[in-house]
């Protein structure tokens, strides 16, 4: 097993970003060296033979200057291809699209510094990795808990804006192991959600889901759904829209690099899938009661940003489909107030609710990028 030495100043990040296991990068035709190094083992034969072997451990991940990824996508153009090697653009330590596997291609394109990869063996599978966003309860809580439940090889990280103070969340993770990561996320504030897309790319390098559990519809002695024009505020409206719309759309912002890296295949899918929870009371042509301003507005622009997003995911190619999912009601504590309005039958238990929306997850292929669906499967007008 020869060895490569990297510099560790660098221009360029380079990572296998396979949760799973370590990969072998066959770079044996370079001749990097600095003073200051990191030693990175290699399998000489491995990209020719279009081979990654895989050992127990953390993604590799390195860095090298401009001449040294001018010089690796000169002498290795043919095999970065056949191996699947991706480059994109790091907003921060964040991959954003691919865009190319040559320096000169990503020069050309104005990219920053950094660049991130991907090497994907396609005889061999990452393992997947879920992010819930909003989990410390109600929906988010048990889709986390149902996410480890499928299969014991996943992972699932469970992002809420204080983890502290989510009492059966810590106690789902003290009965998951190290398959349960619980990281701090406010969905009000960019730079926490920045700072966990960080933590997801620096620890993991991909995603294959994601799903936005956070909603709000009222707070006790401070905001209730409004059933008339006359109640409405600016600040009820406001933080309906940061939470329910903007956080939700920041939330995808930054982790879709993460779920083009990630891909659907660990999964058993098609595509990543990057899913929002939203209601069927967001639908403008199913609005018959009226009402619920704030929350059907701010849940109506969730829906245009996540199908907006998908059109740019779809133009830009990625392995990703955005989609919208209505829960039913279910017995949260958001619905807790309203729940003697529901017809029998019709109030949902968050078990499943989850292992409804769950199932629809695992169908989404491609073709339903930007689509909205019902805890059935059916499509729900816009």
């Amino acid at each position: 097993m020869a060895a490569l030495r990297l510099t560790s100043s660098a221009a360029f990040r380079v990572s296998t970003a396979s949760s799973a296991s370590q990969q072998h990068l066959g770079l044996s035709t370079l001749g990097f060296s600095s003073s200051r190094a990191a030693r990175v083992p290699l399998a000489p034969e491995s990209v020719a033979a279009g081979r990654f072997p895989r050992t127990v451990g953390a993604p590799p991940s390195f860095f090298i200057n401009e001449a040294g990824l001018r010089s690796f996508s000169e002498k290795n153009s043919r095999s970065i291809s056949e191996a699947g090697l991706r480059f994109a653009a790091l907003a921060g330590a964040v991959p954003p699209s691919p865009i190319g596997t040559a320096a000169r291609h990503a020069r050309s394109h104005g990219v920053p510094c950094r660049l991130f990869a991907t090497v994907r063996d396609g005889s061999a599978t990452a393992k997947e990795v879920s992010l819930v966003q909003g989990a410390s309860r109600g929906i988010g809580l048990e889709l986390a808990r149902q996410l480890l439940q499928r299969s014991a090889d996943s992972h699932v990280i469970a992002t809420c804006r204080d983890p502290a103070a989510a009492a059966p969340l810590r106690e789902l993770q003290r009965s998951s192991g190290d398959r349960l990561t619980v990281f701090p996320l406010d969905v009000t504030d960019e730079a926490s959600i920045e700072g966990a897309a960080r933590h997801v790319a620096a620890t993991w390098g991909h995603l294959n889901l994601l799903i936005n559990a956070s909603g709000l519809l009222h707070v006790p002695g401070t905001m209730k759904p409004e059933t008339s024009m006359k109640a409405l505020t600016p600040q009820a409206m406001l933080t309906s829209f940061q939470v329910n719309a903007m956080g939700p759309a920041l939330v995808i912002k930054h982790m879709a690099p993460l779920l083009a890296a990630g891909g659907g295949a660990a999964a058993g899918r098609e595509v990543a899938v990057a899913g929002s929870i939203s209601a069927r009371v967001s639908s403008i042509g199913d609005n018959r009661l009226g009402g619920w301003h704030s929350y059907r507005a701010s849940k109506a622009a969730l829906n245009q940003l996540v199908r907006t997003m998908s059109i740019e995911l779809a133009a830009k190619k990625q392995p990703v489909s955005a989609v919208l999912l209505h829960p039913g009601t279910v017995d949260t504590d958001l619905s807790k107030p309203f729940q003697t309005a529901v017809p029998p039958g019709k109030l949902f238990t968050r078990e499943f609710a989850a292992h409804k929306l769950l199932g629809v997850v695992g169908r989404i292929t491609a073709a339903d990028n930007g689509k909205f669906f019902a805890w059935d499967g059916q499509e729900i007008p816009w």
